[in-house]
């Protein structure tokens, strides 16, 4: 299956857990803290109307990228609590929060990140993949797949949304379905090297032979 960055997934995670951007131990919501309910994140989305990031968020979201590029997600997460709160659910610093927890394999807030990203820059293909691909590592293929299809139609320059509804077809028994979203990667991506991609592509094996044929 095929993921439109190159990430690493070997870090592991601390005891408390990266969702959204900031760091939230266990206990955070707990009633005995007194504090209003947590909302999931998709919930408190960017207001579009609102100024797009300046200085000193801009400075805080490239130095998270500089961390995740030297692989701490860690050091990351703890340059996007810096940004402002208001800011902290802009498309640009949710991206990179939805980077940082796929680095550390917390598909569980990759999966309520990328419904976030959908919501608040649905324009974007990126959004659409990266929702479906946690939702794919955490074994919800099925809704992987639902969740996808549509981008299909929206996007129909953009090669790897079919390529990857051809891998969540295969996983899930449909064949037929499969070569043919696999087929319709051919058109956009370019047969040769899309096929080379799928011969090599462990989400695909069980159609090794058919895609050989094609």
């Amino acid at each position: 299956m095929g993921l439109p960055a190159s990430i690493s997934f070997s870090t592991s995670l601390p005891a408390y857990k990266i969702i959204g951007i900031v760091r939230i131990p266990p206990y955070i919501c707990h009633p005995q803290n007194e504090k209003p309910p947590c909302l999931p994140l998709h919930t408190r989305l960017f207001n579009p109307t609102l100024k797009s990031l300046t200085p000193p968020d801009t400075h805080h979201l490239s130095a998270a990228q500089g961390w995740l590029e030297l692989g701490n997600p860690l050091e990351a997460t703890t340059e996007l609590e810096q940004i402002t709160p208001l800011f902290r659910t802009h498309p640009d610093v949710l991206d990179l929060s939805w980077q940082i927890n796929a680095k550390s394999g917390n598909w569980d807030s990759c999966v309520e990140i990328g419904h976030a990203l959908v919501k608040t820059a649905p324009d974007q293909p990126e959004n659409w993949i990266h929702r479906s691909y946690a939702l794919h590592e955490l074994k919800r293929t099925r809704e992987a797949f639902d969740w996808l299809e549509p981008a299909a139609a929206l996007f129909p320059k953009v090669w790897l949304i079919p390529y990857n509804l051809a891998c969540y077809s295969c996983q899930l028994g449909n064949r037929d379905d499969a070569l043919k979203w696999l087929t319709a990667t051919f058109k956009r991506g370019g047969k040769k090297a899309v096929k080379l991609m799928a011969l090599q592509d462990p989400d695909l094996q069980p159609l090794s032979a058919e895609i050989k044929e094609l």
